[in-house]
């Protein structure tokens, strides 16, 4: 009997933790879900590729996609109030040139990620570790690839 619930009891609770997280997950996708059917039924885009979430001043779901004569935008649709921002992609400097331009600049640092995002404009915001392992934000303006702002936060010890 022992043995039983030595191996029922912890079972139980692997599949009740594994059962919460996936009702979190389930959450999330159908948010982002709600979001992309949005975009979509506005006609802007008629076919996704990427969705990026972006927090800043405001939290956007960023989209790229193909509008109806297939070019590539960029749409920023703000999550508190639905109201979304455009711009075609060849009117502004890319992912790849962005990450091309962070690496000459710091060839020591890390990129981690690299987001489309909206400060004042389309901008292209550089999640990076330095060589002290220390995070930081670097922003770049989506036009002409000019550096907007940097953030570099402080260790927490």
């Amino acid at each position: 009997m022992k043995r039983f619930v030595f191996f029922f009891i912890p079972m139980m609770a692997i599949v009740l933790l594994a059962s919460w997280f996936a009702s979190i997950l389930n959450a999330k996708n159908s948010e982002e879900a709600h979001y992309a059917q949005f975009i979509l039924k506005t006609g802007i885009v008629k076919k996704i590729l990427t969705e990026e979430r972006f927090n800043g001043e405001r939290s956007y779901m960023v989209f790229t996609g193909l509008n109806p004569n297939e070019r590539v935008i960029i749409v920023w649709l703000d999550i508190l109030t639905n109201q979304y921002q455009w711009v075609y992609q060849d009117k502004g400097k890319d992912r790849h040139w962005i990450e091309q331009t962070f690496k000459s600049l710091y060839p020591d640092w890390k990129i981690l990620r690299v987001t489309p995002g909206w400060t004042n404009g389309p901008v292209w915001e550089v999640l990076f570790s330095d060589e002290s392992g220390r995070f930081g934000y670097m922003y770049f303006r989506f036009y002409d690839g000019t550096v907007y702002s940097t953030y570099r936060l402080t260790p927490v010890n």
